[in-house]
C-alpha cells in the first residue's frame, strides 16, 4: 500500500518546481516589459521628438498626395533615423563570443569565467553575446560589449558554442585575428539546430587552436581534424568544492536536472521510487524537462548557486547522474570533491583522467536496467567512501586548468 505521507510530499515537490518556474517566467516577462518601457522612455527624452515625428508623418503624407508613388518602400531605411552617439571602438586582445548573455550553468559559465580571469591577469578582454535574455542586467559589467561594430581589432577571437561558429568565421575573414574555439563539449552530438552542427564540423579544421576541456574532447578534435589540439581541465574550484568532515552526511541522493534527452533524466525517473522505498531521501536541482517529474522527488531546488550546491553535496551521500553524455562532467567532480559520491553512466568525458581502479566515482553502462543502478547505490556505501572520491579528483582543479588555457592563450596573442 502507498504511504499517504509519500504521496502528500510528492505534491508538496513539484507544486515547489511548479512555483519555480512560474517565477521564473514571470520574472522574464517583467525584464521584457521594463526594458521596452525604458527605450520607449529614452526616446522621448529625445528633444523635438513629438515634431520631429510630426513632420516626417506630414510629409509622407503630402508626398504620397502630390506624386503618388510608393515612396514608403523606395525610402532609404537609414534616413529618418534618429542621430545615435556611440563610443570609440575598442582594440582588444582577446573577445569571447557568446550564443546568449543568459550565463547560468555548463559551459558559458565555464567561457565567461576563463575570460573575465584573463582579463584580470593583464589582457584587454570584451565579451559578445549574439542574443539578449532581458531578464539579465550587464548595466555594471563593462566587459560585455553591445555590438561587433565597438571593436576595432582583436588580437584572438574565442568562440563559444556551435551556434557562434559562422558570426566568428565571417567576422575573421578579412582580417588577421587569431581564433580559437572552446571544446566544452561534443556540440555536434546535441546542438538542437543541425545546420549549426555542420557548420562546427566543417569550421573546427579552420581555427588556430582548439581548447578542449577532457582528454575525450582531444580525440574527438583529433578524429574532426582540428589543426592544434590543446587539452585544459577546468575542474572545479578548489576553494568552493571541498570535503568539510564538519558536516554531517545525510541519508540522501542528489540528482542534477537539465533539459535535454542527452542528459538522461527521463531514463532514471522510473527507478527513483524505488529508491525512495529504501529510505533514500531524493533531492534534485537545475531544470526539469517536465515540471511533473518534481513529484518523484522529495525536494526540487531548481537552479542553485555554486556555494548552495557545494553544501549540498556536504551534506549528501550519493549523488546520480544520469547524463548519456558530457564533454567533462564538472557536477560529478565537484560532488566527488565534497565527499559525495558519483554513480555515472559510462559516457567519455573522464576516459584519460583516472587510473583504472581508482576513479572517484561508480561507471555503469547505462541506466535502463533499474537492478543495476540499486546495485551500484548498495555498491557505493560498502566500496568507496567520502575520503578517498575526493582525494582521488584533487587533482582536476580549476587553477590547474587556468594556466594551461593561459599560456597557450598567451602565445597565440604573441
Amino acid at each position: 500500500m502507498d504511504d499517504p505521507n509519500i504521496d502528500e510530499l510528492d505534491s508538496v515537490s513539484e507544486l515547489k518546481a511548479r512555483l519555480y518556474e512560474k517565477e521564473r517566467v514571470e520574472s522574464y516577462l517583467r525584464s521584457e516589459v521594463a526594458e521596452l518601457w525604458k527605450h520607449i522612455n529614452e526616446l522621448n527624452s529625445v528633444p523635438f521628438l513629438n515634431t520631429y515625428l510630426k513632420l516626417v508623418s506630414g510629409l509622407r503624407f503630402i508626398l504620397r498626395k502630390l506624386f503618388r508613388t510608393s515612396y514608403a518602400v523606395k525610402r532609404n531605411s537609414n534616413q529618418n533615423r534618429l542621430p545615435i552617439q556611440s563610443k570609440s571602438p575598442l582594440n582588444m586582445d582577446i573577445l569571447l563570443v557568446l550564443p546568449t548573455d543568459k550565463i547560468e550553468i555548463g559551459g558559458l559559465v565555464s567561457a565567461t569565467k576563463l575570460v573575465k580571469q584573463l582579463g584580470n591577469s593583464g589582457f584587454n578582454i570584451g565579451i559578445l553575446a549574439l542574443n539578449h535574455d532581458p531578464t539579465v542586467n550587464l548595466k555594471n559589467d563593462r566587459d560585455f560589449i553591445t555590438s561587433i561594430n565597438d571593436v576595432a581589432s582583436a588580437k584572438l577571437i574565442i568562440c563559444s558554442g556551435a551556434e557562434t561558429i559562422r558570426f566568428v568565421k565571417n567576422y575573421v575573414k578579412n582580417s588577421e585575428t587569431k581564433t580559437l574555439l572552446l571544446m566544452q563539449g561534443p556540440d555536434p552530438f546535441f546542438t538542437p539546430n543541425f545546420e549549426d552542427a555542420s557548420e562546427y564540423l566543417t569550421y573546427l579544421p579552420q581555427f588556430d587552436c582548439v581548447l578542449t576541456f577532457s582528454p575525450y574532447l582531444t580525440k574527438l578534435a583529433k578524429f574532426w581534424g582540428a589543426r592544434k589540439i590543446v587539452n585544459a581541465t577546468l575542474g572545479p574550484e578548489s576553494n568552493i568544492f571541498k570535503l568539510d568532515l564538519s558536516v554531517k552526511k545525510q541519508k540522501q541522493i542528489v540528482i542534477p536536472c537539465r533539459f535535454g534527452v542527452e542528459k538522461g533524466l527521463r531514463f532514471l525517473i522510473p527507478t527513483l521510487k524505488e529508491i525512495r522505498s529504501m529510505g533514500w531521501t531524493l533531492i534534485g536541482f537545475g531544470d526539469l524537462p517536465d515540471l511533473s517529474m518534481a513529484k518523484y522527488f522529495d525536494n526540487f531546488l531548481g537552479r542553485i548557486t555554486p556555494e548552495e550546491t557545494s553544501l549540498l553535496f556536504q551534506q549528501s551521500m550519493i549523488l546520480i547522474d544520469p547524463s548519456l553524455v558530457e564533454g567533462l562532467g564538472l557536477s560529478t567532480l565537484e560532488s566527488a570533491r565534497c565527499g559525495c559520491i558519483p554513480i555515472i553512466q559510462k559516457r567519455g568525458g573522464f576516459e584519460g583522467l583516472f587510473e583504472i581502479g581508482k576513479e572517484p566515482f561508480i561507471e555503469i553502462i547505462n541506466f535502463l536496467d533499474p537492478e543495476v543502478i540499486i546495485k551500484a547505490v548498495q555498491k557505493a556505501q560498502s566500496e568507496l567512501s567520502p575520503n578517498l572520491v575526493s582525494s582521488r579528483v584533487s587533482h582536476i582543479n580549476w587553477n590547474n586548468g587556468f594556466e594551461v588555457a593561459k599560456k597557450e592563450i598567451s602565445n597565440l596573442i604573441s
